[in-house]
């Protein structure tokens, strides 16, 4: 199926606005957001409420492949708990928390194959490939085969993979090597692993029992709620402060993910859920993606400041108030986009602090990306005619973007993306870009080399209406970005 587009003029939204006048009330149909004039921002729009649970079809969705999940209750010992461990799976909560210095016995028995051959195990090192994962964090891990104490390093809930790569990513998330057209997407199989321990346990609460469940009673203290396509893990104190605000926020979170699954045409992870964790992070960093998404412990999860993600996914009110679901929406197109080598090889940090304009559209809540003083070619062109230097940044590029769609609509970005997805272009076939360096940072050279943004040009200009293609050309013109670099001569 093709990507909904934002805007649908339909006989149904006819039919809406005709029983509208019937009744006298205002009409139930209010069209998506439609191309506008150059540098019209979309301000002073109402904002819209998050969707009730009544509006979902479920609780929770299916999966391509089965999902696995460990029940357990808030209070009690862990004591000994049977985990199945599908191959396919980004990670299994075990339900089991363990502070510092805590042990569990871990016993697996079963096996996993890879396109229908055994999977091997790897030599060298201590985490082989066909081995079990059991992990809290980022750094405390414990790989086996069949048995193994896992002895907690830091407080935190056990999380069990399958080691599927030697690979960097599989330790935690893992996009590029395990994404949908990765080497995961093949595995299959399950191992069964008992776990023995006297910790605390995290129990998984659904999405339409999380405004009546008593989160005060976790003992443990963390909670994982489990939306349509998302799961939180949140500090159970944080669940219960803000429980009326637990609906909205995870219809919310839901929402995200099918606005995102429209615009790109596809669900990552096998269709998995993709789990969101508080993570320790350096100062500069907000949040990783991945599967999980790990977000900063400080920014995301405060039990004191006014802002926090639940607070900010439920309410979403505003220009000043959406740097939270900004980055959250960031992240999730790191994981629906990865895949695409244009998009993953050049411009990796812009389009992530684009696209989720096309979720804040399709809510009707401006941004701050919106405003038309943010969005000057002419300083924009000032930094790019400056020897392609230093001072510019995604900001201005999601400004450049950002012109195509108030042009265009959005169906222009759903077009380029669709032109992606359906040629699944890889760099080392397109001529244009040989010879370019590997990306080195968000702000590499690479993000202002003359030859990707030629390569942009053409390709909006092969997918671009009779009508749109000599606008395209005035707006690279006007931006001062370049339309005819030529290979072997970029600076």
């Amino acid at each position: 199926s093709q990507p909904i587009k934002p805007t649908q003029n339909t006989l149904k939204c006819f039919l809406h606005w005709l029983t509208a006048l019937i009744l006298l009330i205002f009409p139930a149909c209010t069209p998506g957001p439609a191309a506008s004039s150059f540098d019209s921002p979309i301000e002073n729009q109402p904002e819209t409420s998050p969707p009730s649970a009544a509006q979902n079809d479920s609780c929770i969705a299916e999966s391509e492949l089965p999902w696995e999940e460990v029940q357990v209750p808030a209070t009690g010992v862990y004591g000994e708990q049977q985990v199945t461990l599908p191959a396919h799976q980004y990670w299994v909560n075990s339900g089991l928390f363990l502070k510092r210095g805590q042990k569990a016995v871990l016993k697996a028995k079963g096996s996993w194959s890879l396109e229908g051959s055994e999977l091997p195990v790897s030599e060298g090192g201590e985490c082989h490939t066909g081995y079990v994962l059991a992990r809290i964090g980022y750094e405390n891990i414990t790989c086996f085969q069949d048995e193994s104490t896992f002895v907690a390093t830091e407080d935190g809930i056990v999380y069990l993979g399958m080691m599927i790569t030697n690979g960097q990513g599989d330790f935690w998330g893992g996009i590029a090597e395990d994404n949908d057209f990765g080497i995961r997407h093949h595995a299959r199989g399950t191992k069964q692993v008992t776990i023995i321990s006297d910790g605390s346990t995290v129990p998984t609460v659904n999405k339409c029992d999380a405004p009546t469940y008593d989160f005060s009673k976790v003992e443990s203290g963390w909670v994982e709620l489990r939306a349509q396509n998302i799961v939180l893990t949140l500090p159970a104190a944080l669940a219960e402060k803000e429980k009326s605000s637990l609906e909205a926020a995870l219809n919310r979170f839901d929402e995200s993910y099918t606005h995102l699954s429209q615009f790109f045409n596809r669900r990552p992870y096998n269709h998995q859920p993709i789990r969101f964790v508080p993570a320790k992070l350096g100062y500069n960093t907000a949040a990783l993606a991945g599967n999980p998404i790990q977000l900063h412990q400080d920014i995301f999860y405060s039990l004191t400041s006014e802002n926090n993600l639940i607070r900010d996914a439920a309410g979403a009110r505003g220009s000043t108030h959406l740097h939270e679901m900004h980055t959250v929406l960031h992240e999730l197109v790191h994981d629906f986009a990865e895949d695409y080598s244009f998009y993953g090889h050049f411009t990796a940090e812009v389009w992530p602090d684009f696209i989720p304009l096309y979720v804040f559209d399709q809510w009707a809540i401006p941004t701050v990306y919106q405003r038309t003083e943010d969005c000057d070619e002419s300083t924009v062109k000032t930094y790019w005619e400056n020897d392609w230097g230093d001072g510019v940044y995604n900001w201005d590029i999601v400004c450049f973007f950002r012109q195509f769609q108030m042009r265009f609509g959005w169906d222009f970005y759903l077009r380029f993306y669709t032109y992606f997805s359906d040629e699944q272009l890889l760099i080392t076939e397109n001529e244009l870009l040989q010879g370019l360096p590997e990306p080195e940072g968000e702000n590499a050279p690479q993000l202002l080399d003359p030859l990707v943004w030629t390569y942009t040009y053409n390709v909006f200009q092969k997918i671009a209406k009779p009508e749109e293609q000599v606008e395209i050309t005035e707006l690279f013109e006007r931006w001062g970005v370049p339309t005819n670099a030529i290979a072997g001569q970029s600076q």
